[in-house]
């Protein structure tokens, strides 16, 4: 757990009008402990989890009633099933579709370079025509590679967050 992460599951366990000044004595913690040439993982191991130092303070965060959780749960559930899974399913569909355009151009790039090998004995199209056209497309390629790598790992980032909700509203987090 690093710096960030620890001072956001702090503020979680500590009422809102004592909270900033907790706040900032673990700040000037990981700042004095940065200086001394330690790492975040380290000054987070020595201070313990959030819930411990919250614990310290004499705070802890109340549970919510079970009969919450249980219709939490029941509306998350009606809202996947009535919206949701359509939406999802959307989302991952042009994901899908935006992953063939990259392999579409791939494709395309090889056939014209190889197209450019035999247009010498087919005189239709110049020979460097097909060859500067299929290594233009083959750098296009790389290019919306890499953008769908990016698009993809946001995609994966926000399926993640949508079933680490489920699993907070289930567990009572």
């Amino acid at each position: 757990m690093n710096r960030k992460q620890f001072m956001k599951r702090l503020k979680r366990y500590l009422p809102e009008k004592e909270r900033r000044d907790i706040l900032l004595d673990y700040e000037e913690h990981f700042n004095s402990g940065l200086s001394e040439g330690k790492t975040e993982e380290e000054i987070v191991s020595e201070l313990g989890t959030p819930e411990e130092v919250a614990a310290e303070f004499g705070y802890k965060r109340a549970q919510a009633p079970v009969r919450n959780v249980v219709f939490a749960g029941i509306g998350l559930i009606l809202f996947d099933l009535l919206i949701g899974i359509a939406v999802l399913a959307s989302i991952f569909s042009v994901w899908i579709s935006l992953w063939t355009i990259p392999l579409s151009l791939l494709v395309s790039s090889v056939a014209l370079i190889v197209s450019s090998f035999f247009s010498v004995l087919i005189h239709p199209f110049p020979w460097y025509l097909s060859l500067i056209a299929g290594i233009t497309l083959l750098g296009l390629t790389g290019l919306f590679t890499v953008g769908m790598v990016y698009v993809s790992k946001w995609f994966f980032k926000a399926v993640r967050w949508y079933g680490e909700l489920h699993v907070r509203i289930f567990a009572n987090r």
